[in-house]
């Protein structure tokens, strides 16, 4: 959702403001425009699954055109109009779907079913709410109970970062990258 909501999400509008590509139109529906609103909420596979979903549209409200505002419905103006929090809590799961389901079409050309892509995200809302619940006989005050030891985390592997840029119609391109080497 940060990436969304910090313009860092790479649908094909913003790519081709970046000059990494010339078609700005919807994979899934042939929209003039990929943007993150219209491929979350307005693209009509997008569409369906917020309608196939337990999350209740509001006409003109929810989904809307602005992708502030459907976050903000999403987040906070769903509960003040009394929907309950466990409908809501589906739904980031219901936008990494919808993003995997774009990234199929574009990278291997394969359509992904909007009511596949709901229930992937119901299959994966429910093993996390599951993972979530704390197991009652692993109570803390049992001095049987073992002590897991911190590992250190720190990656053993090298790191290479990449950028660039350029300009269109110039040859001329800049480039970069850093390498991180971790010798603990």
């Amino acid at each position: 959702m940060w990436q969304s909501t910090s313009c860092c999400l790479a649908v094909k509008q913003a790519l081709v403001s970046r000059h990494c590509g010339t078609d700005p139109s919807c994979s899934r529906c042939g929209a003039e425009k990929e943007s993150v609103n219209h491929l979350f909420f307005e693209c009509p596979a997008a569409v369906q699954v917020w309608t196939l979903s337990d999350i209740p549209s509001a006409p003109g409200i929810f989904p809307c055109d602005a992708l502030y505002n459907n976050l903000d419905y999403l987040l906070w103006r769903a509960k003040d109009n009394n929907v309950p929090e466990k409908k809501l809590a589906i739904f980031p799961w219901i936008l990494w779907f919808i993003w995997k389901a774009r990234n199929e079409k574009v990278f291997s050309n394969k359509d992904i079913q909007p009511d596949a892509s709901l229930q992937s995200a119901v299959a994966e809302s429910e093993s996390w709410a599951l993972a979530q619940l704390i197991d009652s006989s692993m109570d803390e005050s049992d001095p049987t109970r073992t002590t897991s030891t911190r590992i250190d985390q720190t990656p053993t592997l090298p790191r290479c970062q990449v950028d660039a840029s350029w300009v269109s119609g110039n040859h001329v391109y800049g480039g970069g990258f850093v390498l991180d080497i971790y010798s603990g």
